[in-house]
């Protein structure tokens, strides 16, 4: 956890913003099953071990005072803020579940904590692997990532690339991000969302009523021209 601590700080400081408070998650997920690490993250970037966080600081105590969380992998410590005395989440955005049939890496990393996540009642928009599948970014959307933030990110992916055998890649958190301040280029239906069984499969339930979304259909193109958007005009301020 600590080196996604410094990834996120690196990011700030390569982009020439003042970060917020950065602290290290939970090492170990609520199931007590691993989170599938790939080990090639942060490879291309020299300076990584300089940089600094918040070390005496929990994570779930940010994230518990926080009234919209945007979580990013497993929902470990999503889970364990929701269940702090003084929760102020009133909101998640998140990719993650897959409502097909099949099982996604970010609830099936950490099932239990997944199900406390969704039982919680929370307003909560989630966009499944089925949806965030449809959109690729390849290399000539990379063209305009300059500066020193460009050439991290560039780093990264193309080193991701190579470990996966693709060159391409699905921006799946990216998208869920951009529901909420792109929401035209999405439809949504509202419904709980349950999990089914150990596995991390993901079930809907449509009802108006609900505390949830997810997402049934995006603009393909247009998601994809804005995510490149943003990241170019990040990369060059």
């Amino acid at each position: 956890m600590e080196l996604r601590a410094r990834l996120v700080a690196k990011v700030f400081a390569s982009a020439g913003r003042a970060a917020p408070i950065i602290a290290a998650g939970l090492a170990e997920t609520r199931s007590g099953k691993p989170a599938w690490w790939a080990g090639h993250e942060g490879s291309t970037i020299e300076d990584l071990d300089e940089q600094e966080f918040a070390e005496n600081v929990s994570a779930v105590d940010v994230l518990a005072a926080g009234g919209h969380v945007v979580p990013i992998g497993p929902l470990t410590n999503v889970a364990a803020a929701l269940e702090h005395p003084r929760c102020a989440i009133r909101e998640i955005t998140m990719m993650g579940g897959a409502f097909d049939g099949r099982t996604d890496h970010n609830i099936r990393s950490d099932v239990d904590a997944a199900r406390v996540v969704f039982d919680a009642g929370v307003e909560l928009t989630a966009v499944g692997l089925e949806i965030t599948e449809q959109v690729r970014l390849t290399e000539a959307d990379l063209t305009g990532l300059d500066g020193e933030l460009g050439q991290l990110l560039l780093g990264e992916v193309h080193r991701y690339w190579s470990v996966i055998g693709h060159d391409w890649n699905t921006p799946h958190d990216p998208i869920a991000v951009l529901t909420m301040v792109a929401p035209e280029l999405f439809r949504f239906e509202r419904g709980r969302i349950r999990i089914d069984g150990a596995d991390g499969c993901t079930d809907f339930d449509p009802d108006p009523d609900g505390p949830h979304r997810i997402v049934r259909a995006l603009d393909i193109e247009g998601v994809r021209h804005e995510l490149v958007t943003r990241l170019g005009r990040a990369c060059t301020r």
